[in-house]
Parts: structure tokens; sequence; C-alpha cells
């Protein structure tokens, strides 16, 4: 599978970095879950023609709630991760990420296409995995420009748990949380 990133010059929507700003969501019913995880998309071969580069930050989330119908996104704060507050018993859909990143006065644009699908325990933290998406091989396919290219990389993903993290994330983000007191379930095997 190959995926396809465009680089370009011209100006593209800046990101929204509330993620990074607004704290963890605050319980409203008892059987309320709170979903966490985090992704980092790796370039471990080159970010496009510059040195290896691992964006964690500002990478928006594209989630379908299966159960209702309903899309919506988070945007991923530092070390990848994202939380966002749930029912406690609805079905979910990671379907993409995407970020836009400027450097060196160059825009980039990436992203990626995903199916993980998951469901949720009510009145607990739901950890959904340390996610990496990785991009390797960085290969110029089409210039349509001084400073406009396509490239194409071999993507990859892998899911790790690493509860040790997501507990120093939970203390750091709600310090003074309920959430702290919950249980953190997975749903995937160590």
């Amino acid at each position: 599978m190959k995926r396809i990133i465009l680089l370009s010059a011209a100006a593209l929507s800046s990101v929204l970095l509330l993620a990074s700003c607004a704290g963890v969501p605050r319980p409203e019913g008892d059987s309320d879950t709170l979903v966490v995880g985090s992704l980092v998309v790796d370039y471990p071969d080159g970010f496009y023609n510059a040195a290896p580069r691992k964006i964690d930050r500002g990478i928006r989330l594209d989630f379908v709630n299966v159960t209702k119908g309903t899309d919506f996104f988070v945007i991923t704060s530092a070390g990848g991760y994202f939380s966002f507050l749930t029912n406690g018993s609805d079905h979910y859909e990671l379907k993409s990420f995407s970020y836009d990143l400027q450097d060196a006065g160059i825009f980039y644009r990436g992203g990626g296409g995903m199916s993980y699908k998951f469901d949720v325990t009510p009145h607990c933290v739901q950890y959904i995995g340390h996610l990496t998406y990785t991009l390797a091989k960085p290969r110029r396919v089409e210039a349509t420009g001084a400073r406009k290219a396509t490239w194409q990389f071999d993507p990859s993903i892998a899911r790790v748990k690493q509860y040790s993290d997501i507990v120093l994330y939970l203390q750091d983000a709600a310090k003074d949380s309920v959430w702290n007191s919950y249980t953190v379930k997975a749903d995937f095997p160590d």
C-alpha cells in the first residue's frame, strides 16, 4: 500500500491547537468514559527530502461515532496525546489523520487513512493505545512547480500498550480530575 503526501508552498489552513490548551473534559454522567490514546507520525527515512522526523502535536484525528452515525475530530497535544468524552456505550472508529505544518517557509500537508474500530466500557478511562503511523522510503513522484511536489511513502501502523505513560499523561492533563480515580481499561492484549 502506498500513501501520497502533498508538499506545497501555497497557504494552507492553520491547525487549531485547542487541544493543547484545553484540559481533559469532566464526566457529565455516571456511565461516562474518557477515551485516551496517542498518535505519532514517524518519518524514519526522512521527512520528504529532509532529515528523519516525528510529528506528535497538532495532528487532526477524524473519528466516527458508529452508533450515532456522527463524525467528529480531536487534535493531538504534545506526545501525540488525545482524549474525548463518551457516554460509555457507543462504538467508534478512528478513520484518518491529517496535519498541516510549516517549516523553514515551506508548508507541508500530510495524512493517512486507517480503520481502527473500538468499543468503550462505561465508567472508566478507555485506553486505545499508543499508535505510530510510519511513513518510510520517501519518493518524489511529481513536481508541479519550484516548490510544489507529490511524494509517496510506504505506510505502516503499530500499536503498543504503555500504561505508565497514560497514567502520567492523565496526572498532568487532568491534575485534580476525578478521572485519576477511574480504572484504566484497554481493549487489546499486552
